[in-house]
């Protein structure tokens, strides 16, 4: 079911399959979010959870059992119920159930917030831990946005952040069945680069983490594009599709990783794998800020 959510000249819809922020028109008129696409890729905004990327041959060991988990995990693929809505924001809600149980063996509540701001939205993820045993998880965010925004093209836009930091990279493979993941260094003490679809035919780019959890997408020309503040995340990616020339990137706050070198396949050691105790929960949301001269006016 879709959801149509609104503030002043803003429409937004989110959708209760994924629970996804699927579209974000602005005060402009422009669309912000990418809407998938079956030439490219079709998926829009998924929630990453119980893991973040791949695990190698899709199975992690859990308590000892190994179990099977395909990558980003399985929320991105749930009916989500509607816990909460107003004019302006919605929440969802998944359980865990049969099919869950199979593949990550734990009772969990899992709600996400979308909720409309002045200039752009807030995202919420709060899970819980409903079950008597301690639980551990990853989750993160996989926010497409349209690139270009408006009129101009994917090389007109670059990614910017307040300080240097490297910017490592994680191959691309064409393997179906994944394996660990060795990182490489891409760019050593940068502060922004220009997009080129070549550069993410390498595969995905991320910070590890970065001093200060604010993350740009602009146009310096016009002034269009959307800043990312994702404060408690200690990853965030950088991706678009490889080889499509696809007009989106997208912005992925992570807390966890995929396999990467040296990890043993126990899931409970996972890098920046978060740990709650029975009854316990854990609430993580990154905000956007939509870019351009409506803003500035103001």
């Amino acid at each position: 079911m879709e959801i149509t959510l609104t503030k002043g000249c803003v429409t937004a819809r989110a959708d209760s399959h994924g629970a996804e922020l699927f579209s974000y028109i602005a005060e402009d008129g422009r669309q912000v979010l990418w809407g998938g696409s079956e030439t490219s890729w079709p998926g829009r905004s998924p929630v990453l959870f119980p893991i973040v990327g791949a695990v190698a041959n899709n199975s992690t060991r859990i308590g000892g059992t190994p179990y099977p988990l395909s990558q980003h995990g399985f929320a991105r693929h749930l009916d989500y119920e509607i816990a909460e809505q107003s004019e302006d924001n919605v929440t969802f809600v998944a359980r865990a159930n049969e099919e869950t149980r199979a593949a990550y063996p734990f009772e969990f509540a899992l709600f996400i917030t979308h909720k409309l701001t002045t200039h752009g939205f807030i995202t919420s993820y709060r899970v819980e831990n409903i079950g008597n045993v301690p639980m551990h998880y990853c989750i993160g965010g996989h926010t497409g946005f349209c690139c270009p925004m408006a009129d101009g093209n994917f090389e007109d836009f670059e990614i910017s952040w307040p300080d240097k930091e490297c910017v490592l990279l994680m191959p691309y493979s064409c393997s179906a069945t994944p394996q660990p993941i060795k990182a490489e260094l891409l760019f050593d003490s940068s502060s922004e680069f220009a997009v080129e679809h070549s550069l993410f035919d390498l595969g995905t780019l991320f910070l590890m983490q970065p001093q200060n959890s604010i993350i740009t997408l602009q146009n310096p020309k016009t002034g269009i594009g959307v800043r990312m503040e994702y404060e408690g995340f200690p990853v965030l990616a950088m991706w678009s599709k490889e080889f499509a020339n696809a007009p989106f990137i997208c912005l992925e706050p992570w807390h966890g990783m995929p396999d990467m070198d040296g990890e043993n396949g126990v899931f409970e050691e996972k890098h920046f794998s978060i740990a709650l105790a029975p009854g316990e929960s854990r609430t993580h949301s990154y905000e956007v800020t939509v870019l351009g001269k409506f803003a500035e006016e103001e």
